[in-house]
């Protein structure tokens, strides 16, 4: 039996050893060299799929409240927004920043091109924050209610929405808002994708896709609370109905489901989906919808999740905690 697993895994790890330097080949040797347990070869498997072993390496605390929003800096700081009505920053794990302004809780934050962060509140507004020293830049008051959602589109402005059907987008250096009125229903979540189309949950039913060729993704039973968009394009939805849809086309490609609760956060990790759910784990799934790693350590649902450049992940709780897997 080794020596067929083997075959396969030279066969696969050959093939990726043209555009990854022949690392693969060590793994390769190590099979030769003698037995190895089901379990151990199944993680090496997953994590040469995955780029994560599932190891906790760092628990970080600080916030008295939730953690709701994460977001990687590019200085490789990493950003959190809590229900404690706080922006932090983070310096490995230590809070190097507080900023304080909101008067509710945090929902979203987006990474700007400066390299400054903005943020989106139950108290309606949109704050834009100096991550070097902490002072609040400026603060947009449009929305009429909480604001759910903000991204920075490709070209550097910011998009916002919130349950009052609006759609903003600032530019940041003129401070000039565009509004857009024309939506029935709410937003709960954004996502770019890669020919710079804008993916919006709207309501408790359908996603709305606006650019060069709109189009709706219809049929939810619940609250779309979570869209991400994969490398070839598909986009993804997480719901509050405990599913995961990858689509295709305006189509259901594949979905998975289970008994992992309400989806609250999704990301794109090594070209495969990370999902954070109510059953306080984070899990990495295959194309076919099966989970290929479970990771467990939060008490409480898991609602944020960033991707840090050295490849690292990290994801933000219910439970008031940020943790740190490799």
């Amino acid at each position: 039996m080794l020596s067929t697993l083997v075959s396969y895994w030279e066969a696969f790890t050959t093939k990726k050893a043209q555009t990854d330097g022949g690392s693969f080949n060590v793994g390769v040797d190590f099979l030769r060299r003698g037995p190895l347990p089901l379990q151990g070869l199944c993680s090496l498997v997953h994590s040469y799929g995955t780029g994560l072993q599932g190891r906790c390496t760092k628990v970080i605390r600080g916030h008295t409240a939730e953690v709701t929003a994460l977001v990687a800096l590019p200085d490789g700081q990493l950003a959190s927004g809590s229900s404690d009505k706080t922006v932090r920053i983070w310096s490995d794990v230590y809070c190097i920043l507080v900023m304080k302004g909101h008067t509710r809780g945090i929902t979203s934050l987006a990474a700007l091109r400066d390299g400054n962060v903005a943020s989106g509140s139950l108290d309606t507004t949109v704050r834009f924050w100096d991550t070097k020293t902490g002072a609040c830049l400026s603060v947009m008051n449009v929305h009429r209610s909480p604001v759910y959602a903000v991204s920075t589109l490709l070209d550097g402005r910011l998009i916002s929405g919130g349950n009052d059907t609006f759609r903003c987008i600032s530019d940041i250096n003129s401070k000039h808002v565009s509004v857009c009125r024309g939506a029935q229903k709410g937003l709960f979540a954004i996502a770019l994708l890669p020919n710079g189309d804008i993916a919006t949950s709207l309501g408790n039913d359908s996603i709305k896709v606006c650019g060069g060729r709109p189009f709706t993704l219809a049929g939810f039973a619940d609250s779309v609370r979570a869209l991400t968009v994969l490398p070839d394009g598909k986009i993804v939805s997480g719901s509050l109905e405990k599913t995961i849809i990858v689509w295709q086309d305006g189509k259901q490609h594949y979905s998975c489901r289970g008994k992992f609760g309400a989806v609250h956060a999704l990301c794109v990790l090594n070209g495969q989906l990370v999902s954070g759910t109510e059953d306080t784990t984070v899990s990495v799934w295959d194309e076919d919808g099966s989970r290929l790693l479970v990771m467990t350590g939060h008490t409480k649902s898991v609602m944020a999740l960033a991707l840090l450049p050295d490849g690292a992940l990290a994801s933000a709780s219910k439970d008031g905690t940020i943790r740190i897997w490799v």
